[in-house]
């Protein structure tokens, strides 16, 4: 009987790194032990449970996949980011179906950043794909992204996921800074220390994104044409309601040359421009088309339930008929 090689390794938590071989009959007992059995192109499937560990995809081009993100979770035990894409992975590696929890990042930059997940492109361009995630409880000391870290050179598409209880930022639930140019798309993010913030030149494209109900600021921007000139952050479909410290503040160095700048269109902001904070004078944004101040009727965000009650004023007024945040 020949050694199995793959195509897909599988992990659960009844198998043994030292006894299983990653087949279906025989799994690896560790995700980081598929991964590096794996080579592009593979898939890694995990069954449903728990798996304390802290994973680095090294550059393979692989998917990892949970059984599904209500009950697949892996558990970095306060003992760094839990997951770490640095190693020049593009859009074919896919991380999804997980609850992302317990990561803990410190250290200096670019250390202490993406305490759930850390996207590091300063050194490659690095730009995975993630989805059907929750990322929840990370911390990151000192750098920001409790939740989720994107700096330098990334393209990074991260969608349908919920992002909620990260803390320290900027950005507690994500922080991008450096040039990065993700894209954010169909992501809930609340009850964290501040939702996104980006700077040092990132552009991120947020889309039919949720940021509610976080205790710091909705969204902070610094920056932005640092690196990327000409390109400035777009944020549309999105609900920025709720959050404790102002729902966008730009800006808050008045030393800095590359003032913070985006441009808002067919969104909801708690308090319409009212509602965006320039401090030091020094920032811009576009007003654009759509935006309006009105409640989002949430379902029942008391209990995390952001979906729109049926007489939103978020539904339909979106671009081209969409409705405006996440899950509709």
């Amino acid at each position: 009987q020949g050694i199995y090689s793959g195509p897909v390794w599988h992990v659960a938590t009844t198998g043994s790194d030292a006894s299983g071989d990653g087949s279906e009959a025989n799994p690896f007992a560790t995700i980081q032990t598929a991964i590096d059995s794996s080579s592009d192109g593979d898939m890694v499937l995990v069954a449903a449970g728990t798996y304390v560990e802290n994973i680095n995809y090294n550059g393979k081009n692989i998917g990892v996949i949970g059984a599904d993100s209500s009950n697949t979770i892996i558990d970095g035990d306060s003992s760094g980011s839990v997951v770490t894409f640095e190693n020049g992975e593009d859009e074919t590696a896919l991380l999804s179906g997980f609850t992302i929890q317990n990561g803990s990042a410190s250290g200096d930059f670019p250390s202490g950043m993406g305490g759930g997940v850390f996207i590091n492109g300063l050194d490659v361009e690095t730009s995975p794909i993630l989805e059907n995630l929750i990322i929840f409880n990370n911390t990151a000391f000192g750098n920001g992204g409790g939740g989720l870290a994107i700096v330098g050179n990334s393209t990074a598409l991260i969608r349908k996921s919920k992002i909620h209880g990260n803390s320290f930022g900027p950005g507690g639930g994500i922080h991008t800074q450096s040039g990065a140019t993700p894209t954010f798309e169909n992501l809930l993010i609340y009850d964290n220390t501040g939702g996104i913030s980006f700077d040092h030149g990132a552009v991120p494209v947020i889309t039919n994104v949720t940021i509610a109900d976080n205790h710091t600021t909705g969204i902070s921007v610094r920056s932005t044409n640092e690196n990327n000139e000409g390109l400035i952050p777009v944020i549309l479909n999105t609900i920025i309601w709720g959050n404790n410290d102002g729902q966008i503040v730009i800006d808050d160095n008045p030393n800095e040359d590359d003032p913070g700048n985006f441009s808002i269109l067919y969104s909801v902001v708690e308090g319409g421009e009212s509602g965006i904070n320039i401090q030091n004078n020094n920032g811009t944004y576009t007003w654009g088309d759509g935006n309006i101040n009105s409640n989002p009727l949430f379902c029942n965000s008391d209990s995390g339930d952001y979906r729109l009650a049926e007489n939103s004023p978020c539904v339909g007024t979106g671009e081209n008929g969409a409705n405006m945040g996440a899950f509709g």
